[in-house]
């Protein structure tokens, strides 16, 4: 987070003391000087766009009413590729090369089914692994898997469905109790479930980002799995934490009332 703190800081604090002129010249400058840090500080993405929705006078003074950060194909560290990851971070006081306050971030990801395809091709099962997933569809609230199991030399082929379960602030798992199967001449093994269930989790485990986040909430419907929460993107900065200022039990009504 050191590196993110210095960086980030140091970019809007250069953009926003330099600058004078119109809002959108200002903040267009601003938002071209954070922009171009995304990648280092946030991960590679095929693009990231940032945007500063403030008066021209109070991004120079370093009072920020909301910046927005919008990543498309955004590589995340260990897990499924995003086809949208969006964060908002709202009023934010930069003094003296430091953010000294800061108000919510949240942050919205969606997943394509073309992003986790992708995913469980670039981290295919060992070879002595009889399970070998195909493909995966989204929705009505579930995923369903395309797989084959082989027995006796032979691929028999069989689907999976499932309904993800947000096991924690950071991770959605699917659990093999929950599992439907469907097309197998024979039961099949608690082990293999596990592992099914252990490879889509690991793809969906936000633990690994390079900033905490707090899911409150997901869906997985239209070929798509969209997750929304709070990050600790800006709120680290300012060497605080989310759980500071919001209870747990508070989630859901405040990231509501952030979002309005």
């Amino acid at each position: 987070m050191n590196k993110m703190r210095l960086g980030l800081a140091a970019v809007l604090l250069a953009a926003f003391t330099s600058l004078l002129g119109c809002t959108r010249v200002v903040n267009r400058a601003a938002e071209r000087r954070v922009r171009d840090q995304l990648a280092t500080l946030l991960g590679p993405a095929t693009k990231w766009l940032a945007h500063i929705d403030n008066p021209a006078e109070r991004t120079v003074a370093g009072r920020i009413e909301q910046l927005t950060i919008t990543g498309s194909g955004v590589r995340l560290r260990d897990t499924i590729t995003c086809e949208v990851l969006e964060i908002v971070m709202r009023d934010m006081r930069i003094e003296r090369d430091h953010v000294t306050e800061v108000g919510v971030t949240t942050f919205r990801a969606r997943i394509t089914e073309a992003d986790l395809n992708r995913y469980l091709q670039e981290a295919p099962a060992e070879e002595a692994e009889p399970t070998r997933i195909k493909s995966v569809t989204v929705s009505n609230g579930k995923l369903v898997a395309k797989a084959t199991r082989r027995i006796l030399g032979r691929e028999f082929p069989y689907t999976v469905s499932v309904n993800p379960r947000l096991a924690s602030v950071e991770q959605l798992v699917f659990e093999p109790n929950t599992m439907t199967i469907l097309g197998l001449p024979v039961p099949l093994p608690a082990v293999a479930l596990r592992w099914l269930a252990a490879k889509l989790s690991d793809g969906f485990d936000f633990s690994k980002l390079p900033f905490p986040v707090r899911v409150t909430h997901f869906t997985a419907e239209d070929g798509a799995v969209e997750l929304r929460g709070f990050a600790d993107v800006l709120v680290a900065l300012s060497g605080k934490r989310l759980s500071d200022y919001l209870k747990p039990s508070d989630s859901a009504e405040a990231f509501s009332s952030a979002v309005d």
